[in-house]
């Protein structure tokens, strides 16, 4: 327990419902959540859905129990259908939840989540039945995407439909809706019974070496191949990113190299190398921070869908954290961040407007120090989240 001295409660335990495979690299909203609640000294059982199962079962002492990831932190991997998806159609969304239920009650034994005590917090549509099955002293749901806009369901209005009607139906029962972007609240704030705009947060630590930039570590060599001033735009490349912006920009400044970085999705067509352009493939997680120690500014351009419209990008964090500038697609969060840190932050209105931003963002790194740049989102951890979320719960937000 805190001292009398020590202002900061322990969070209530926390039930996770719907994240990706906990064990690995960190790298989800659900997985920095989990982590950061339990670095706050809550207890916290994650529900494993989706990815592969072998890190999970690695860790679990038999099939189908609880795995230790520390202590305070258990995962439970929920089970579907074999070959068949997780919420579609409704019978089979229905008999994958009600075979999971009694699996989960026990897991909340196990882990000492007792009835009324422990916060769910909901990631995903699909869970309507369990608000009512499970013992939580609050229902949270965590609205971090517009899955409506997800291309696979965007292009069949049916399927549109019946996403929009389980999460109307999640919005209704839910005690708060917490939602990472404006756009998100749209049509959700009239629906839900408490509300509030809480952005998604940033692990400042784990990007801190780059703040001191070149002198913290060696020059990459497949980086060295690129003239400076760099910009780098670094995460999962996939057709969601305007690389028609990120052409624009390479042929703009010969003078400044560009590294697109990350694994590239099927699918996405990258932009046409050049001498000052170039895909430097996927690196490991912890490898991140050695190229953003090199670069002078970070890259988020992104095409202007429902999707994105509605996201708040991990990555725009990261960046400044890392101590660099950006130059953005215009969506409500990168503006929202634009209005505080306008020096920091430059949007762009299309890819023809990309280069100007980025160039904006060049001067702004010539000008600003990377330790102020980082400073600049030291208040907007993931542990700050998970505070502003709890006292969020405890008082019933709106």
């Amino acid at each position: 327990m805190p001292s009398p001295a020590d202002a900061r409660a322990l969070p209530p335990p926390l039930l996770l419902v719907g994240g990706p495979p906990l064990f690995g690299e960190t790298s989800s909203v659900q997985q920095r959540m989990a982590r950061a609640w339990h670095a706050e000294g809550g207890t916290v059982l994650y529900l494993e859905v989706g990815g592969h199962p072998a890190t999970f079962r690695a860790r679990a002492k038999k099939p189908g129990h609880l795995a230790k990831a520390d202590e305070r932190l258990f995962v439970l991997r929920l089970e579907k259908l074999a070959a068949l998806p997780w919420s579609y159609p409704d019978a089979v969304r229905r008999i994958n939840l009600k075979r999971n239920l009694p699996r989960v009650k026990k897991a909340l034994a196990e882990a000492g989540l007792r009835e009324g005590s422990f916060v769910a917090l909901y990631y995903g549509w699909y869970w309507r039945e369990w608000l009512d099955e499970l013992p939580a002293a609050a229902h949270v749901y965590d609205c971090i995407d517009e899955h409506r806009a997800y291309p696979h369901v965007a292009a069949r209005p049916s399927r549109a439909a019946y996403v929009w009607a389980h999460e109307r139906r999640m919005l209704e029962r839910a005690d708060v809706l917490a939602a990472t972007s404006p756009a998100l609240l749209e049509d959700r704030a009239a629906l839900a019974r408490a509300h509030a705009l809480l952005p998604n947060g940033v692990d400042a630590q784990a990007w801190s070496a780059s703040v001191a930039g070149p002198r913290a570590f060696d020059l990459p060599e497949d980086l060295a191949k690129l003239p400076a001033p760099r910009a780098v735009l670094l995460g999962h490349l996939q057709p969601k990113l305007d690389f028609a912006a990120v052409g624009v920009l390479a042929r703009a400044r010969p003078d400044a190299g560009v590294a697109l970085i990350g694994p590239c999705e099927r699918g996405t067509r990258l932009p046409a190398e050049r001498k000052n352009l170039r895909w430097l493939g996927a690196k490991p997680y912890g490898e991140a921070a050695r190229y953003l120690a090199h670069a002078s500014i970070g890259l988020l351009p992104l095409l202007p869908t429902a999707y994105n419209r509605a996201s708040c990008p991990l990555k725009l964090l990261e960046y400044l954290a890392a101590g660099l500038p950006v130059a953005a697609s215009r969506i409500p969060a990168v503006e929202a961040l634009a209005e505080r840190h306008p020096d920091l932050v430059h949007v762009a209105d299309g890819p023809e407007d990309f280069a100007r931003a980025a160039g904006a963002a060049f001067e702004a790194a010539a000008r600003v120090p990377r330790e102020r740049i980082a400073q600049s989102v030291q208040g907007e951890t993931w542990n700050a989240r998970v505070g502003t979320l709890a006292r969020l719960v405890q008082a019933g937000a709106r």
